[in-house]
């Protein structure tokens, strides 16, 4: 599966109101501190989060940031067009169960401010259509949290579906799979010392500065993952 997204038109980026999602106003403008976080052997990441003075007006007035682009996806050794739909948004997390908080103010030390990425792509291969979604929680103070919590990306198509999760525990991803796919099957697996490649969109949202640079281990992103049909490994990048 390839994404041309150097080739991904610009529709439109707006904000708009979702009360779901509302979020109380928040500090993150305080002096940064860079926090070190080994994803490996050979590779350390200094991570700072956000350092502009605009970033609670922008981020949190219980409104969602959404842009639309037109897609070209490679399937079946095609190429088809769709849609693509990025929606960030700021919200209350647990740290220990990694949910959205229905009572954030109750939770204490267990709540962590997170920017969601709401990540869609919709397409048609002239056979059947395809629905799917990644969700990717990245903890907005990087220094204090580092890591991405949570990841989550299910597939639709008139086959089936597939739900992938990815969970954070200490420096390991705890990894769930569910396939209708006998090679993929359900299975449950983990993957130490690398960092998720659907990070990179909410870190680039966050502080591009993040952005990791040099020799990387990556696990591949989720949506490439399924369309692949890989096996669960880390690949090496640079």
């Amino acid at each position: 599966m390839k994404t041309h997204l150097p080739r991904l038109l610009l529709f439109s980026c707006v904000l708009c109101s979702l009360t779901g999602c509302a979020t109380p106003t928040r500090d993150s403008t305080a002096e940064p501190v860079a926090s070190t976080v080994a994803y490996n052997n050979n590779n350390e990441v200094k991570l700072v989060g956000p350092v502009s003075d605009g970033f609670n007006d922008y981020w949190y007035k219980g409104k969602a940031e959404l842009t639309s682009y037109t897609l070209e996806q490679a399937r079946y050794g095609e190429i088809h067009q769709g849609n693509a739909v990025l929606i960030f948004v700021t919200e209350d997390f647990s740290r220990s169960k990694q949910v959205k908080l229905d009572n954030p103010t109750q939770a204490g030390d267990d709540s962590v401010n997170v920017l969601k990425l709401n990540f869609t792509k919709n397409f048609n291969t002239g056979i059947y259509p395809y629905s799917m979604m990644t969700s990717v929680f990245t903890p907005v103070q990087r220094q204090k949290n580092p890591q991405t919590l949570k990841i989550t990306t299910s597939s639709q198509e008139w086959c089936g579906h597939t739900f992938t999760q990815l969970n954070l525990n200490e420096q390991s991803y705890r990894i769930q799979q569910n396939s209708y796919f006998e090679r993929d099957g359900d299975q449950t697996l983990s993957l130490d010392g690398a960092i998720p490649e659907d990070e990179l969109w909410t870190t680039l949202r966050l502080n591009p500065e993040d952005l990791p640079t040099g020799k990387l281990q990556l696990i591949p992103g989720t949506m490439f993952q399924r369309l692949r049909h890989l096996s669960w490994t880390t690949q090496s990048a640079t």
